[in-house]
């Protein structure tokens, strides 16, 4: 339009010279901060190794974050000049560089600061005449040098060996002749470095077969003579306890018999034991026995028929 001037775009000047000298500060600020964040990490990590205190070592790789203003006192700037979004990267580039430093030589194989960890698959409750064992994972962070097993036995023996690697950090144990009973153990991993971890637990050994009863000397079913003796073995892989009979006991399981009369069996040391038939009548007779043995504690009973 006539009489309307139209107006100029200027635009601002760009210094060159400053902007060079601004890259050139972030970039030697950068490099700093790097050199301060490999310096801090070792240190973090010495302190680590020395005191055993994860925390302090992190809050002094927290703390010397505050050494920033020194890396800018050293280019001569002042900090509170420095854009923020600039002086948040110098500060990310510091615990960047300081936590990839601290990790790396707090863990092998630089250095180790862990111990094993244990944990136990060893069956609470065991069968006696099946295999009796102790089995535990061991792992590390870097490498298992040894796992020692050590066994109190229910008869008062002590156990001490060195388990056998399965494979995948599992490590056995098996017992020989193992009795039934409780029993305590202690395992303990040791890793190439020298630390260790301890585990105790318990387990327990059940004698889970019944006693075994038969006729010793003769037949079920035979006839005998008034005033002769039956022969009855009694045997259990662990232990009998205790061992009785009832003659002509009425019909049914032992547990619906009521108050009938038992008379103990005393058994030799080879399990044999001695019925009388001096006061039994002539006549079909049953006999039943029964025997519990020491651990848990099982009941049997066997019947048996003979004619006087």
């Amino acid at each position: 339009m006539r009489g309307v001037k139209k107006k100029k775009l200027r635009f601002p000047r760009f210094d060159v010279g400053s902007y060079l000298r601004e890259e050139i500060r972030d970039a030697k600020a950068a490099l700093g901060a790097v050199a301060l964040g490999t310096l801090i990490g070792v240190v973090s990590a010495l302190f680590l190794a020395v005191f055993r205190d994860a925390l302090l070592s992190v809050f002094i790789g927290v703390l010397s974050a505050f050494f920033i203003k020194f890396v800018y006192d050293v280019l001569k700037t002042d900090i509170t000049l420095v854009p923020k979004s600039k002086l948040a990267g110098t500060v990310g580039g510091y615990f960047i560089t300081w936590l990839a430093v601290w990790v790396l030589l707090i863990n092998p194989p630089i250095m180790d600061l862990s111990p094993p960890t244990l944990s136990s698959s060893t069956p609470g409750r065991q069968e006696l005449g099946s295999d009796v064992y102790v089995l535990v994972e061991a792992r590390d962070n870097y490498k298992i040098d040894s796992v020692e097993l050590h066994i109190s036995t229910p008869n008062g023996s002590e156990v001490q060996v060195s388990m056998d690697y399965l494979g995948r950090a599992y490590y056995v144990h098996y017992l020989k002749d193992p009795v039934a009973g409780k029993y305590d153990y202690t395992v303990t991993a040791r890793d190439v470095s020298g630390y260790s971890e301890t585990l105790m637990s318990t387990f327990e050994v059940f004698n889970t077969s019944a006693p075994t009863i038969s006729l010793y000397g003769i037949e079920n079913g035979s006839y005998i003579k008034s005033g002769d003796k039956i022969g009855v073995s009694v045997s259990d892989n662990v232990q009998v306890v205790l061992a009785w009979y009832v003659v002509d006991p009425p019909d049914g399981p032992w547990y619906t018999w009521g108050n009938v009369t038992e008379h103990k069996l005393k058994l030799d040391d080879a399990g044999i034991g001695w019925i009388s038939t001096s006061k039994l009548s002539a006549g079909r007779h049953r006999i039943s026995v029964c025997a519990v043995d020491s651990v848990p504690y099982t009941r049997h009973c066997e019947d048996f028929y003979f004619s006087i």
